[in-house]
């Protein structure tokens, strides 16, 4: 049976404009006309895509991306835990169902996210919760908080998360691509922090993608949508098959 660690994302519209739709032109047209701005003024753009050279060397030796049909080992929680430990509001119950449905199954990594400035004392209450309303043993799951060397942007953990992946002897691997979106740096910083925590090895994608845009089969097709060639307008589609590849 292969185990392996893999992520999870659940919309929770926050706010109103968390509600209100990013784009306001279909998204083939978007990618277009990024493409094609790209084409004629690459300066105008930041960095990593003004970036032509080859990216960083991938791993030497074949991989497999993890399918999510496979048996779960671990999953990976970014939790915006901000209510009392007696009252969960709707959005926290949310995450406890989650937790509570996935404890038998995984062992649960949870990264408490609170106004990037979780600490010991969220911890503690939000184990209460997990306590009082799930009859889970906290100290049975990884809890993380955050400080100044690692806070992270957003509850995003599906997008900006690791690639996990197994080599040709079936150990983990982690995939680190660039989150380049809305400038959440710390989100993007995420798979740097728990590759370092366990000493997975690591490497650089060097490209732009999103877990969510991410539908491996465990056996070589991939599919994805066009959302990556507007991340990645340097590339050509070729490029892109072969980067993926």
């Amino acid at each position: 049976m292969r185990l392996i660690a893999v992520l999870l994302l659940f919309a929770v519209p926050f706010t109103a404009a968390a509600r209100t739709p990013h784009f306001d032109a279909p998204w083939r047209d978007r990618v277009a006309a990024t493409r094609a701005a790209f084409a004629a003024h690459p300066d105008r753009f930041p960095d990593v895509f003004r970036d032509v050279v080859p990216p960083p060397t991938p791993p030497d030796f074949p991989v497999t991306s993890a399918n999510e049909r496979w048996h779960v080992d671990g999953l990976l929680l970014s939790w915006a835990c901000e209510s009392s430990a007696e009252s969960p509001d709707s959005w926290d119950r949310l995450w406890l169902d989650i937790i509570d449905a996935a404890w038998d199954g995984a062992h649960l990594y949870i990264y408490l996210h609170v106004d990037g400035h979780s600490d010991d004392g969220d911890v503690s209450r939000c184990q209460q919760m997990l306590q009082q309303h799930t009859g889970r043993d906290p100290s049975q799951a990884t809890w993380f908080t955050e400080d100044d060397d690692h806070r992270l942007d957003s509850i995003w953990i599906r997008d900006y998360g690791p690639f996990f992946v197994l080599d040709p002897h079936d150990d983990l691997n982690i995939v680190d691509a660039h989150y380049v979106r809305y400038d959440r740096d710390n989100d993007d910083a995420q798979p740097i922090h728990f590759a370092d925590e366990y000493g997975i090895p690591r490497f650089d994608w060097g490209f732009a993608t999103e877990g969510g845009n991410f539908l491996p089969n465990g056996h070589g097709i991939c599919i994805v949508s066009d959302t990556i060639e507007g991340l990645n307008p340097q590339y050509s589609i070729p490029e892109i098959e072969q980067l993926y590849a």
